[in-house]
């Protein structure tokens, strides 16, 4: 479903074997909006979408058998955009195939990042939940089997942080997002709660849940991190309620509940 917020007319897309220019079919997994506002949509059967927004109608990429250059399967469970416009995507759970760099001009799979036994500089497992890409150029992979990946283009690498026994390791391996804030801060949300990450010292700050604390978040489950544009810094739990977090004095000053929803957002878009 699409709502226009102008109108505030709903259109309903859905597969239609008998038309190419439907939008895939299965279940919508992702929604991107990339530089150029053109919305793409992944998808648990059907691929990856274009949608042309002249006509409402869907350009669908899926995997073809004789062309190594498609998607390895028509999963699509995340979408992300590089400084250089390729999108990066990741398949689903049931179909892991690692990451499969997209280029927008010729529609065609461009790099593959897939694990490698005993492959030095590969990603630690083909299940990747969150793809991003900070000020850096650093491209950072959440894998499900644990841990952070992160890829430095220039190196063509992937370097694995898992937790440890160190001071500043991460808070948990079962990480859910990554997120980068407009103070070059790192945030890692995951299945403890949310690790702050200062880049420059390596230092790990967690926050966690703590039912004593009202100003302390009062789920574990961190599903999204988000600053909006006025400096709001948002988490969302996985208990349905959207946590207004004040970085400066380490608090949660507000928290809202939707009350129709028993879950937290997957996703938070302003």
């Amino acid at each position: 479903n699409c709502l226009n917020a102008k109108t505030g007319v709903v259109s309903h897309f859905k597969h239609d074997p008998a038309k190419k220019n439907s939008i895939g079919k299965g279940r919508v997994l992702s929604i991107f909006v990339d530089r150029n506002e053109v919305m793409w949509i992944g998808t648990s059967d059907g691929g990856l979408n274009k949608l042309n927004a002249d006509d409402a109608t869907f350009t669908r990429y899926e995997n073809d058998p004789d062309d190594k250059n498609t998607f390895s399967n028509n999963s699509v469970y995340n979408i992300f955009e590089d400084k250089s416009g390729n999108l990066w995507t990741c398949g689903y759970y049931s179909a892991p195939r690692g990451i499969e760099v997209f280029d927008k001009a010729s529609g065609k799979v461009i790099e593959r990042h897939t694990h490698k036994v005993n492959g030095e500089g590969t990603i630690s497992g083909n299940v990747i939940m969150d793809i991003y890409e900070d000020r850096s150029g650093l491209v950072w992979a959440v894998e499900n089997t644990g841990g952070i990946e992160l890829y430095n283009p220039g190196k063509l690498k992937f370097r694995s942080h898992k937790k440890d026994e160190s001071l500043n390791s991460l808070s948990s391996n079962t990480l859910i997002t990554v997120y980068e804030d407009q103070r070059e801060v790192m945030w890692l949300s995951h299945m403890e709660g949310v690790d702050r990450l200062n880049m420059n010292t390596g230092a790990v700050t967690p926050y966690k849940k703590n039912t004593r604390d009202k100003q302390a978040l009062q789920s574990d489950y961190v599903t999204s991190v988000l600053e909006d544009s006025s400096g709001r810094f948002w988490l969302a739990t996985d208990d349905g309620v959207l946590n207004l977090f004040d970085r400066h004095t380490e608090q949660v000053v507000e928290r809202y509940k939707n009350t129709k929803v028993p879950r937290g957002a997957r996703a938070l878009i302003e």
